[in-house]
């Protein structure tokens, strides 16, 4: 006779420490950048201006595994450049894009500077002004064009500046725009020269800019004879900085949008009798024109602010 016992055993306490990894608690470790980035390839295509995050969380969704950040990214990159080149190539290719654009839209204006660093030569700046663009400007807008520059962001943060106009809807109209390192006088008066190549000179023609540095003289130089025009907006931040007082926001800005010289007089007599240095500090540092007692009536148009190239800014960020 044989006798067969069975033990049945419940283990309720586990005495030593757990060191399994489980793919729910912690980042997973096989993963590598260019798997990830095969897995986000297709995603970038048609979310172009998706970020790391949104790439983590895709890989995340798909697969069930915790990502690290930096591998979302380093993936995201590596897609990136599959998709698009590397940034290094693109700028071997603007000679080809320049000729490409010359055939296929004559009388487009692309300049393109390189400096020579050593045996190399490098980009430095480029000037674009497409022909239907200029030819739709000089036809059907109003005789007013708005320039500002934005930081571009990613892997060379250099600045992109616009040169913005208003048709007959008061619509945005794009006319021109160029890339480069800095804002400086030296290339604002590049970009104000091959602007004026490209729209030349208009009678009532109106340019209306920030003043920041390098600007204001940019256009007085190259545009002598165009009303030059300051945004109001800027103006009275940097005025706000230097006066501040009740007398001030009360009559600066309706001083402003005097149409008449004498309201506007008026306004300003208010702003000398509480403090007559600010009146001095407006003629020294803000000599440009900003109010529209003073605006010519060729142009048709009264903007205060420089929200025109503003605009252009906000959407190409």
């Amino acid at each position: 006779m044989i006798l067969v016992v069975i033990l049945l055993l419940q283990i309720k306490t586990l005495p030593a420490k757990h060191t399994c990894p489980s793919t729910k608690l912690v980042p997973g470790k096989m993963t590598s950048q260019s798997w990830v980035a095969e897995r986000l390839t297709d995603f970038l295509k048609k979310n172009h201006s998706k970020g790391p995050k949104a790439a983590k969380g895709k890989v995340e969704g798909d697969y069930g595994i915790v990502l690290k950040y930096s591998k979302a990214y380093s993936g995201m990159k590596l897609a990136l450049q599959q998709i698009h080149g590397k940034y290094e190539d693109s700028f071997k290719l603007l000679f080809n894009w320049k000729a490409q654009m010359e055939i296929t839209s004559p009388g487009s204006i692309v300049e393109i500077d390189v400096q020579k660093i050593g045996k190399k030569r490098r980009f430095k700046r480029i000037f674009v002004a497409h022909k239907p663009c200029v030819d739709g400007f000089l036809a059907g807008c109003k005789p007013f064009i708005g320039v500002d520059a934005s930081s571009l962001n990613g892997k060379y943060t250099e600045q992109l500046a616009s040169a913005t106009g208003v048709d007959g809807h008061n619509w945005l109209y794009y006319i021109a725009y160029a890339v480069f390192d800095t804002e400086n006088e030296d290339n604002w008066t590049w970009f104000m020269k091959n602007l004026r190549r490209a729209v030349g000179s208009l009678e009532g023609l109106i340019i209306c800019t920030d003043a920041c540095k390098g600007l204001e003289n940019a256009v007085g130089a190259v545009f002598p004879e165009a009303e030059y025009k300051e945004c109001m907006r800027h103006l009275y931040a940097n005025f706000m900085k230097h006066y501040t007082g009740d007398v001030f926001t009360t009559h600066l800005y309706p001083a402003a949008r005097s149409y008449t010289e004498g309201l506007f007089r008026w306004h300003m007599q208010k702003i000398a009798e509480f403090a007559p240095v600010a009146i001095t500090y407006l003629e020294e540092h803000h000599n440009r024109i900003w109010y529209r007692c003073g605006f010519s009536e060729l142009s048709k148009c009264d903007y205060l602010t420089n929200n025109v190239a503003e605009s252009f800014n906000s959407q190409v960020k």
